[in-house]
């Protein structure tokens, strides 16, 4: 079965509308410029590398389809440029990071489903073509599911992260320890996928074990929201995690929050419980080719929206140790940056002059 993210909305909405943040912000000095990360999807498949097509088949697309402009049916939001393509490819592969160094980011969060899953072997290659450049990316993973809600599970697969990538030269360490980012369906599972969770699903798991397991990891947990924080954070520090993130903000602009006020909150929290931060800027959103019941849309304003989260990321105090991109090429929900026939490279040369 075809993994895929559900929409943002389904569980948070259940929680409920907390309070709107508030606080400003003002300019870091040079010395506090972040690190600027981009979450990044090694699942892609056609039948030209992998014998099927994965994931640009979404929603029941069918990629054999094309129609008179010469695009092929798929599950996104916008159509890559020049097409579809194989996340094994390794010259793609090389391309997108060569895209990247050029945007000025300093690494990928890769998305990981298991051991030896195809995200799994997709990102083998990925750090070995990234690994042979002369100014090779720093590589994280972002784990995105506990097996069966079973934490000795997750233990089991960071057994495996620790022995193959922790010490790769590429792989992003914080002081010299590997940074592990976790999702929030992994540690907050029914609230992430209310409405349609199977049979006792849990509110919370507790990663306390794994953390305690790991002492030589920085596990940087994703808080859902910004407006859940006064609720998720306290959770993620009594766990143990050494850092907090949010995946994606696009709740928290569609109930109009002042994304500035939220960002200086955010970094204010981890501060003062001694977290690493991570702030997350958005191109756009727009979930609504890929069948989902709940979606949303943000429009990217020929990239206004983009700037703006920039600056108000930029300009935080506390300022964060990085700064994440939602996304480099998550094309279901239209938020990637890689290029496309409807932005071209607009939003790769857009990120360099914004973070440069």
């Amino acid at each position: 079965m075809m993994r895929k993210r559900k929409g943002i909305f389904q569980g948070i909405l259940a929680i409920g509308f907390l309070a709107i943040v508030s606080g400003c912000g003002s300019a870091p000095s040079a010395k506090q410029k972040p690190g600027l990360l981009a979450f990044y999807y090694p699942w892609y498949g056609t039948p030209y590398f992998s014998g099927q097509w994965r994931h640009w088949n979404e929603a029941g697309h069918n990629p054999d389809v094309i129609n008179s402009l010469g695009f092929r049916d798929i599950g996104t939001t916008d159509y890559p440029y020049p097409d579809v393509y194989d996340s094994n490819d390794t010259m793609r592969i090389a391309w997108q990071l060569d895209l990247a160094r050029r945007a000025g980011i300093d690494g990928f969060i890769v998305s990981w489903w298991g051991i030896n899953s195809f995200e799994d072997n997709a990102l083998k290659k990925v750090l070995a073509v990234d690994g042979e450049t002369q100014a090779p990316l720093k590589i994280a993973l972002y784990y995105e599911i506990v097996p069966g809600q079973n934490i000795a599970d997750t233990i089991s697969d960071i057994t495996y992260i620790n022995s193959n990538y922790f010490g790769l030269k590429n792989y992003l360490k914080y002081q010299g320890k590997p940074v592990l980012f976790v999702y929030g369906r992994a540690i907050f599972p029914s609230q992430w996928c209310t409405g349609d969770c199977p049979p006792g699903t849990p509110a919370v798991i507790d990663w306390s074990p794994v953390i305690k397991a790991f002492p030589n990891v920085i596990f940087v947990g994703d808080a859902m929201a910004y407006f859940m924080t006064d609720y998720s954070v306290p959770l993620l520090r009594n766990m143990g995690f050494q850092g907090i993130h949010i995946y994606n903000p696009v709740l928290d602009i569609k109930l109009g929050s002042d994304m500035s006020a939220a960002y200086g909150k955010f970094t204010g929290l981890a501060k003062k419980d001694g977290l690493l931060s991570a702030l997350t800027v958005i191109p756009g959103y727009n979930d609504t080719n890929i069948g989902r019941t709940i979606t949303s849309v943000v429009n990217r304003d020929n990239g206004k929206l983009y700037t703006m989260l920039a600056n108000d990321a930029l300009k935080t105090s506390p300022a964060p140790d990085w700064i994440l991109i939602t996304t480099f090429n998550e094309w279901h929900e239209g938020s990637e940056i890689e290029p496309s026939y409807q932005y071209g490279d607009q939003y790769i040369d857009l990120t360099k002059t914004l973070f440069q």
